[in-house]
């Protein structure tokens, strides 16, 4: 949720982008769009192109020191800072944004599938997906990134089976979900959907 500006009252959206490459551990994740101030707007706009400069923190910074954000924009905004620090790989501090976002607002979706993300990151596997199936729980705006998402987490664990239902999903919901089709692809050519692959341990944590 990041600011549009005070004058420009729109009901809130969310901005999803669904851009990394599987080869470098990529995901869907939804930047937050509020009605706020400046910075907060400047905050969605880097976390909805995952900019990965550490500049791109200040925004957010400024627009959650202003003390002029409603909850709800307060929250989103730091959504929106989680999803920036995940993408310069500072992984405990966009931990810490999305815990504070959900203390804020407890059932937010996009914070609970962005810490998802922080915890596939960290190659909890585990963790990720019960975070992706929770934000669909919640109902994510944009469930195919959550699918998606959960297929590549049983994708590393080398459960294809799931992976492909999984992608198999995201592709029903968004037909021109590249990406998920690609995965899909990957692993019915290896004929890997048919078997059911080893889990591997839980992380332990």
């Amino acid at each position: 949720m990041v600011a549009r500006g005070i004058t420009s009252f729109r009901p809130p959206i969310v901005a999803a982008a669904l851009s990394l490459a599987f080869a470098s551990n990529a995901w869907g994740t939804a930047a937050m769009t509020v009605l706020g101030n400046s910075d907060a707007h400047d905050c969605f706009l880097n976390a909805s192109t995952r900019s990965a400069a550490v500049s791109s923190l200040d925004s957010c910074r400024k627009a959650l020191g202003s003390g002029d954000l409603s909850n709800t924009d307060h929250a989103a905004t730091l959504v929106n800072m989680g999803i920036i620090l995940n993408s310069l790989a500072r992984v405990d501090e966009a931990m810490e944004a999305f815990e504070e976002a959900l203390s804020r607002s407890p059932q937010l979706p996009e914070a609970v599938l962005s810490r998802g993300n922080s915890h596939f990151l960290r190659r909890d596997y585990d963790r990720a997906i019960a975070d992706y199936e929770l934000s669909l729980r919640y109902g994510v705006k944009d469930p195919a990134a959550a699918h998606f998402n959960h297929g590549l987490a049983h994708h590393k664990k080398k459960d294809f089976k799931q992976a492909a239902v999984s992608y198999q999903r995201a592709i029903e919901l968004k037909p021109d979900f590249r990406r998920a089709q690609a995965r899909l692809d990957q692993i019915q050519k290896l004929g890997l959907s048919e078997q059911t692959a080893p889990r591997t341990k839980p992380s332990t944590y």
